[in-house]
Order: C-alpha cells, then structure tokens, then sequence
C-alpha cells in the first residue's frame, strides 16, 4: 500500500476503536471480530473496501434465498449483499480521494459500523430463513462496545426530519448542469436520464424514514426493463449486479444495492403502482449530513446508469 492509503486505513482502524486482541494485520489492511462473524476492511485498486461475511452455500442459492436477499435490500445499509465463492457478504467501497478527506472516513466508518451491527443481530434470522448456513463465527465472546453506535447515534438522528430537505433546490440545479431533465415532487425530485434508447428514472425523496435507521434521504435508480435483458431472475440480475460492482465498481462509492422496487407515480391521479423492477438503492441516515452533500450522491447515480448501460447487450 502507499503512504497516504496505508495512512487511510489506519485511520479507520482507529476511528473504530478496535481490540487489538481481536483484529488481524494483513498486507492490503485488516480482519477483525466485532462480535462473532469477521470483517474485513482493505485497500485495493484505488478503493477503500469493507466486507462482512454472513452466510454459506455450498450449492446455487434458490430462489426464495435470493428474493429475501434482493428484498431486504430494498431499505439497505449503506451496503449490499454479494455472493462469490459460496459466501453471502455485506459489501461497500469507496474510492481513495487523492488527499485523506475526513468526511469520505467517515461515511466508510459508519458504513462499516452498520455493516457489522446488521450483521450481528440479523444472521441467525436470515440463516433460518434462507436455508443457508451462518458464517464460521469467531471466538470473541463479547460484542464489541462499538456495535452500540447505530442505536445510541444513528437512531436518534434518524428522529428528527430529513436533514437534507433544504438541498433539493440545490441538488436539482447540480444534475439539471449535468442534462439531466428534473422535475419537483412531493418530498423530494424526480429526473430522467438516457439510456439505451431509453430513460432512467431517479427519485429523491426526504419524506420517507428507513424503517431501522430512521430519516434521511432515499435515492432510487430504477432502469428500463425493456433496456436490460438478463436470460435468469430479477433478484439474480440485482445480486450479480451487486457482485460486478464489487470487483469492477465505476467511479462512485458502492454504498448502496441493487434490488427490485417500486418508484412513485409520478404523476397526481389514482393510479395503482407498477410492478417492481430493477433498482438501486442509496440511503443516507441523517448522521452523515455533516459529511455527505445530496448534489454529490445525485451525480454519483448518473455516473452508475453510465456504468450499467454497457452491462446488458
């Protein structure tokens, strides 16, 4: 690792506050036990990567695995499910900046907190229900007295209303100086951009609290159906997607997941919903105000519909 990634890593390690008793060095970063299942946090090709693992399979997951997978992620934590090598994981990323920006540190710190504390409470639930296995757990036989974060800092935060209301106006003129066709909505915009011939919708919306994490901002990438042929499933599709983003990932952060979803009428008349289709799916918690603007995780979703119009023949 260079200085400066080296540098970066070992500040996380740091922010984290980690037992040394309980982490294990390696050459590209670290391996620790918040609790029971490992982490893995790491530097490689330009990119800052925390990963936890969750489940094992021997075998394809079935169908009803993979819906339940794809549909948890409809509300995901700053992460995605991934699957290679027949482990389950919770994977984001975000790219090296050129000099150590603090609040890039800490959106992957809170990333990689939410990322473990998920982990913790819910595999023994998503084993059952999926039929999978848990991951080899650890030996630590404590949890780790940062997994009480998200619950005494995130949750609160996630009281009050969405802190990034006030920056739909400013968000709206950033993609529309990017061509990007914008237009207001109810708790947030809405905007198109083109792809394959034809459009993708985004919607932002600050009227929607996360079901676990409270208030703050829901951006949803939907693509055209018509536009991204895929020979298996749609939740197949989101998770392979997920995995393509781990290991090829365009110049945006992968703090958020592809799953299926429903977008908003978008126009004011008693019109039923359509059906679900391919999304992605970026929510950040009121706590990373401070440190994350809403224009630049707007263009970062333009940036990803560049990516994913080359993906599908």
């Amino acid at each position: 690792m260079s200085d400066l990634v080296s540098a970066l890593v070992r500040e996380v390690y740091d922010a984290l506050m980690i037992d040394a008793d309980f982490a294990t060095w390696q050459a590209d970063g670290f391996a620790w036990f918040p609790h029971r299942l490992q982490q893995r946090i790491h530097a490689e090709d330009g990119r800052l990567t925390v990963e936890t693992n969750l489940l094992e399979s021997a075998s394809p997951l079935e169908p009803e695995a993979e819906r339940i997978l794809v549909d948890l992620m409809r509300h995901p934590p700053l992460s995605g499910f991934t699957l290679e090598g027949g482990v389950v994981r919770l994977h984001s990323s975000v790219p090296v900046p050129e000099e150590a920006k603090l609040h890039g540190l800490r959106l992957f710190t809170l990333a990689a907190l939410l990322q473990a504390t998920y982990a913790e409470l819910g595999v023994a639930s998503l084993a059952q229900r999926t039929g999978l296995a848990a991951a080899a757990s650890g030996a630590r036989p404590e949890p780790d007295g940062m997994l009480r974060f998200v619950g005494m800092r995130v949750v609160p935060a996630g009281d009050a209303p969405s802190a990034w209301a006030g920056e739909l106006h400013e968000t709206a003129e950033a993609l529309q100086a990017a061509d990007v066709r914008v237009t207001p909505a109810a708790g947030g915009v809405n905007a198109r951009m083109p792809f394959r011939g034809d459009r993708t919708l985004l919607q932002i919306r600050c009227d929607e609290p996360h079901p676990e994490l409270g208030n703050g901002v829901f951006l949803r990438l939907f693509l055209p159906s018509g536009s991204t042929p895929w020979p298996g499933s749609r939740e197949a599709l989101a998770l392979h997607l997920n995995s393509l983003e781990a290991n090829a990932p365009g110049p945006f952060a992968t703090i958020g997941s592809w799953t299926l979803e429903r977008s908003e009428p978008e126009i004011e008349l008693p019109v039923l919903p359509g059906p679900p289709r391919l999304a992605h799916v970026v929510f950040a918690p009121n706590l990373l105000y401070k440190d994350v603007r809403l224009a630049e995780l707007a263009l970062e979703v333009a940036a990803r519909a560049h990516w994913a119009e080359h993906l599908f023949p």
